[in-house]
């Protein structure tokens, strides 16, 4: 689903980091967290977890400064999300919270703990195209 594009950021090739929200939040800020560069891909997936858990987490991230660096963002499909009433999506709620963004996002994307699973390759190469919703590993 694609989420929001602008023009400036497709096609481009940006290295791919990211991966369990929980876990990333987890070690920021120590020698296990992957520096953030200008124009990285982040990918973000989740489980087993509700809208409270997301909202701080992103929030977190937010805090931290990492939406504004990112050349795009990849929202894996979250598999037993308790929205808890709200009938908001994971992403609705980043959506919320990052407010506006200035790079295409994907989300509901088939990684992290969902059926089928494709597994991304953290640190290679990637190419985003925001237009055509794919995903292209640069080898």
């Amino acid at each position: 689903t694609l989420i929001f594009s602008n023009p400036t950021s497709f096609a481009k090739l940006y290295v791919l980091i990211g991966g369990n929200l929980n876990t990333l939040t987890s070690v920021w800020g120590s020698p296990y967290m992957p520096e953030i560069q200008e124009g990285d891909i982040l990918f973000l997936e989740n489980t087993e977890e509700g809208a409270d858990y997301t909202e701080r987490y992103i929030t977190w991230l937010k805090l931290c400064g990492v939406f504004e660096r990112l050349g795009g963002l990849i929202i894996g499909k979250h598999r037993q999300f308790d929205d808890y009433g709200t009938k908001m999506k994971s992403y609705e709620i980043l959506l919320d919270i990052i407010d506006k963004a200035n790079f295409p996002i994907l989300a509901e994307f088939d990684c992290g703990h969902c059926v089928p699973m494709l597994t991304l390759p953290i640190g290679m190469k990637v190419e985003l195209d925001s237009d055509a919703q794919t995903l292209k590993i640069i080898h």
